[in-house]
């Protein structure tokens, strides 16, 4: 927090800074090094003083709440979870505004995210397209690969609650798909087969 003097304690400080600059300018007189206190500005020969532009703090705007606040809540997610992945969101949301990103620092950063944000697709003779995408979310401590083209299939890996989460998704029709799914923890394995119907 900085220090704010006001009121007749401003007016003190300033007086003694006053005083101050006084004397030093007096002794460099008396010395000899008058040439030392006096300054001598050629205006044509002046650099223009470029101030770099005034940016305002984000606010908490409607953009900013789709941005950080979690579009989708699981039925089993705890306060945890919610929390880091908003802690992960606002950490996005700062670095993509930040002036430190252009920094040496700030490109080696970007340099590691990509390098663990990865997307590659390609097309077979057969005319499928494959995508696949690897992303790490580390405040949520999460790796999450997910392809789409033969079938869409989605691993997660969560190193909290050291749980990986495998699921294989195949359209049946416009309205429904069939999921085959097994996760693997700690305490237990679970495989389910289930049925997404859009209403």
């Amino acid at each position: 927090m900085p220090l704010v003097i006001d009121g007749p304690g401003l007016e003190y400080i300033n007086g003694m800074v006053v005083r101050f600059i006084l004397t030093v300018f007096t002794m460099l007189s008396i010395l000899g090094l008058g040439s030392l206190a006096s300054a001598e500005v050629n205006i044509a020969e002046t650099k223009r003083l470029e101030l770099p532009a005034k940016v305002g703090a984000e606010s908490l705007t409607e953009t900013f709440g789709t941005e950080v606040l979690p579009n989708k809540l699981a039925a089993d997610e705890t306060s945890q979870t919610f929390l880091s992945k908003v802690a992960d969101n606002s950490l996005n949301l700062y670095w993509k505004h930040s002036p430190l990103r252009y920094t040496t620092a700030g490109q080696a950063v970007e340099t590691a995210e990509k390098k663990l944000n990865v997307e590659a697709s390609y097309k077979d003779d057969s005319n499928i397209d494959h995508h696949f995408n690897f992303k790490v979310l580390a405040m949520q401590a999460l790796a999450k690969i997910q392809y789409t083209g033969w079938v869409n299939a989605a691993l997660n890996y969560d190193l909290k609650a050291a749980r990986a989460a495998a699921e294989v998704t195949e359209a049946l029709s416009d309205k429904s798909d069939i999921v085959l799914s097994h996760e693997v923890s700690k305490y237990d394995h679970k495989s389910g087969v289930s049925l997404k119907w859009k209403w």
